[in-house]
C-alpha cells in the first residue's frame, strides 16, 4: 500500500514539474518571438505573468489542500485520546469526536458511482448502529448537535459585513480622489486614451489580484464548510434509515 502511495505521489510531482517546465519554456519562446519580431512586449508579458501567477496560486492552494487531507487521514485514523479519563459531561462537549467517529465508519474507498457511494454510507451507518432505530436516533442527535453549533454559519453575516465595508471604503476612497475625476475628465475630452498600453497593463494587474483574492476566498470557504456539508449528508442518510425502520 505504501509503495502504491509513493508511486502516486511521484507521478503527481512529475506531472507538476513537467507542467511548469512547459509553461516557462512557452513563456521564453513567446518572449523571444516578441523581441525577434520587434513587437510590443509590455502587454503580452503582463498577460503571461498574470497567467503564471494565477496558476501558481491555484497549484499552491491544491498543495495545501492535499496537506490538510494527509494530516486529517493520519490524525483521525488514530484513536481519539481526548475522550480518555473524562466523564460524559465533558465528552458531550467534544468536536473532534464526530470527525474521528465518522472517519472510522466511512474509511472504505469510494467508487465513481454516486448511488453506490450513498448506499455504502447508509449501510456502514446502519451496521455501526446495529440496525437499531434508537441508536440511529441517538446518532442523529449526535450529528445535529454539531450542525446547530456551526461557527461559520453564525459568523458568516459578520464576516460578509466586514468584507463589504472594506470594499465600499476602498471604492469610496478611490472614486472621490482627485486623480480618478481627472482621469474621467481626460477620457471624456479625448486627452486620455483609456486603452493605452499602460492602462491595459494596470487593468491586467488589478484583475489578476482580484482573481487571486477570489480563489483564496473560495478556498477558505470550502475548507470551512466541507465538514458541515459532510455532516449534513450523513444526517440526511441517518434520517432515511430511521424512516425505513
Amino acid at each position: 500500500m505504501n509503495k502504491i502511495r509513493w508511486k502516486v505521489h511521484l507521478k503527481a510531482i512529475a506531472f507538476y514539474a513537467f507542467k511548469w517546465i512547459l509553461i516557462f519554456f512557452i513563456f521564453l519562446i513567446m518572449l523571444w518571438l516578441l523581441v525577434k519580431l520587434h513587437l510590443p512586449t509590455n502587454i503580452p508579458i503582463s498577460l503571461i505573468s498574470a497567467f503564471i501567477t494565477f496558476v501558481l496560486t491555484w497549484d499552491i492552494l491544491k498543495f495545501f489542500n492535499k496537506l490538510i487531507v494527509y494530516w486529517e487521514n493520519i490524525h483521525f485514523s488514530k484513536p481519539y485520546k481526548g475522550i480518555k479519563g473524562i466523564n460524559l459531561y465533558r465528552w458531550a462537549e467534544g468536536i473532534e469526536v464526530e470527525e474521528s467517529t465518522f472517519y472510522r465508519i466511512l474509511s472504505d474507498g469510494s467508487s465513481t458511482n454516486t448511488i453506490n457511494n450513498l448506499a455504502l454510507i447508509k449501510e456502514k451507518i446502519e451496521v455501526f448502529c446495529s440496525n437499531d432505530v434508537t441508536k440511529l436516533r441517538l446518532l442523529s442527535a449526535f450529528v445535529e448537535r454539531r450542525l446547530s453549533n456551526n461557527i461559520l454559519e453564525k459568523t458568516s453575516s459578520i464576516l460578509l459585513g466586514i468584507v463589504v465595508s472594506i470594499v465600499t471604503s476602498f471604492l469610496n476612497k478611490s472614486s472621490l480622489g482627485e486623480t480618478y475625476f481627472q482621469k474621467v475628465i481626460n477620457y471624456l475630452d479625448g486627452s486620455d486614451n483609456i486603452f493605452s498600453s499602460s492602462n491595459i497593463t494596470i487593468f491586467i494587474k488589478y484583475f489578476t489580484f482580484f482573481l487571486i483574492f477570489l480563489a483564496l476566498w473560495l478556498y477558505i470557504l470550502n475548507i470551512l464548510t466541507r465538514d458541515k456539508k459532510r455532516l449534513s449528508l450523513i444526517h440526511q442518510i441517518i434520517k432515511i434509515s430511521i424512516d425505513e425502520k
